[in-house]
């Protein structure tokens, strides 16, 4: 039998790299997130402002952490803040955690998180610009 070496190589990188839990989805506009159920599914609390858009979420099936991005009218900036508490350096035990954090800090935005049902969010937001990143994860020693 005659394999091209391509051919393996193509194996290999289905094997290998192919096998991924982790979806990204991207949203023009909050209504199509909520037309897709991302809220109700738990990718992102619902509290999110209603002008949110440009949403983008990469959520990891394997290990119920997710990351993404999303944008908002500034005017906005107070509703949705009510909801966060300033981080209290909770730690998801991701590797570079503390750089990634002093990057964002760096970068213009202040560190939040919203605790809910043993589910820990972190929203690094530009309340000038209307610019959030988040990283979510399942705090299994949580007791609440």
């Amino acid at each position: 039998m005659n394999i091209r070496p391509i051919y393996i190589l193509l194996l290999a990188a289905f094997l290998f790299g192919g096998c991924s839990n982790t979806v990204t989805d991207h949203y023009p506009t909050r209504a199509e997130a909520e037309a897709d159920n991302l809220f109700e599914r738990g990718w992102l609390p619902s509290f999110i402002p209603a002008s949110a858009n440009d949403i983008t979420t990469s959520n990891n099936l394997d290990i119920s952490t997710s990351e993404g991005e999303f944008r908002y009218n500034p005017k906005q900036a107070n509703e949705f803040l009510a909801y966060l508490k300033p981080y209290s350096g909770q730690n998801p035990k991701f590797e570079g955690w503390q750089t990634y954090i002093a990057k964002q800090i760096k970068n213009g935005n202040e560190a939040f998180e919203y605790c809910a049902d043993k589910t820990v969010w972190v929203f690094f937001v530009n309340a000038v610009t209307g610019h959030v990143r988040y990283i979510m994860w399942y705090d299994h020693s949580s007791k609440t």
